[in-house]
């Protein structure tokens, strides 16, 4: 399942009212190592559900979260419409007061998308019924697309969303919980999809009804999210959100055994467990696992010659290494480090789009 190459992504705009930070005392006392777990734990959750759903093709995502957001900034409700509004702005969708609609080459530029690759994406989308194209227009939302961003978008990322930036504040406040509970949280930094979260994790975050406005709203905020994320980290990688998946896959096998045996209890002890040196040394020791490119290819349903050249190429950037029999690694100098620049914006977006919705939740 081959990705098309395009350019690189763009940084996100910043919504004062929301506006959250990580002060400089919590990155010099290092509380900002467990935060790559936890948020990019819920974005590869995001990744694999819609690669799961398009069989792969994770860029058919964009113009489909482009026309939703584009319904939605033309409906009446003006809290909906102008949220819309700013999810797409900030993506480059919404210009001089208006949606981007003159051509593919316009939404193209905007989705980072090669104007070729998103004439076919449109053609499919509209072929299985997730879009409807419209000439020289955004295309709108087809009949598919309702249920799968009402239930997928809004009852499951919505509720992942809402627990992953909880946890993350605890842990920012040092909040005392009960040990079990940190154990969850390890369980859950270790699934790569929502199937594998413990059952009934997630079961307290308290969400509005599904046909509420503050639920419209919410999965508004969500997809003008996920929408910046996937654009970004397609960038990152050359067009090519494979990679971040199979990223995804090598750390949490590399990392399983890290928690295997008993959970932690509390939040330093969780810390230490997934430092990079944690996992050297049950990579020297040989308690860590690894993957190879047949058991990613068979995991991941990709053809093995595909899964080989995704995997060099990963190792030409010196995001993964490869092992005397064959297996790969994490990089030697840490997993998140290489990545510290680029997820640092994404983290307070992050953070800033769930105090956003936490506050249209509770009006």
């Amino acid at each position: 399942m081959e990705q098309d190459n395009d350019s690189a992504g763009r940084e996100v705009g910043s919504a004062v009212p929301w506006e959250v930070r990580t002060s400089a005392s919590q990155l010099a006392s290092g509380q900002e190592r467990l935060e790559p777990f936890l948020f990019n734990g819920y974005n590869l959750r995001m990744f694999n559900g819609v690669y799961a759903i398009f069989r792969g093709r994770i860029e058919l995502i964009l113009p489909l979260l482009a026309a939703w957001l584009a319904r939605e900034a033309a409906v009446d409700e003006p809290v909906v419409s102008s949220l819309a509004r700013e999810a797409l702005a900030d993506s480059g969708l919404y210009r001089q007061g208006s949606v981007v609609r003159a051509s593919l080459r316009g939404l193209g530029s905007a989705l980072d998308l090669p104007r070729e690759t998103l004439r076919r994406a449109i053609t499919e989308l509209d072929e299985q019924g997730w879009l409807i194209r419209a000439d020289g227009e955004m295309p709108l939302p087809g009949p598919r697309s309702h249920e799968y961003l009402r239930r997928g978008l809004y009852a499951e990322r919505l509720r992942d969303f809402l627990w992953t930036a909880e946890r993350i504040e605890e842990f920012y406040e040092r909040r005392p919980i009960p040990a079990g509970r940190v154990g969850e949280i390890e369980r859950a930094i270790r699934a790569c999809r929502v199937a594998d979260l413990p059952p009934g994790l997630q079961d307290g975050v308290m969400l509005p009804p599904s046909d509420s406005v503050a639920a419209r709203q919410a999965a508004v905020v969500v997809a003008g999210y996920n929408l910046r994320q996937i654009i970004a980290v397609r960038g990152l990688l050359g067009g090519d959100a494979l990679l971040g998946v199979i990223l995804g896959e090598i750390a949490h096998h590399s990392h399983a055994v890290l928690t295997s045996s008993h959970p932690a209890t509390n939040w330093d002890e969780l810390m230490s467990r997934l430092s990079d040196e944690a996992l050297m040394r049950a990579r020297h020791d040989g308690r860590a696992r690894a993957c190879t490119a047949h058991s990613l290819a068979l995991s991941m349903d990709v053809p093995a010659e595909t899964m080989r050249r995704k995997l060099k190429r990963l190792m030409e950037y010196g995001w993964v290494e490869r092992d005397e029999d064959g297996r790969f690694w994490p990089p030697t100098a840490g997993l998140t480090r290489p990545f510290e620049a680029f997820n640092r914006p994404r983290f307070e977006d992050f953070r800033r789009s769930a105090a956003r919705v936490r506050t249209l939740i509770a009006a």
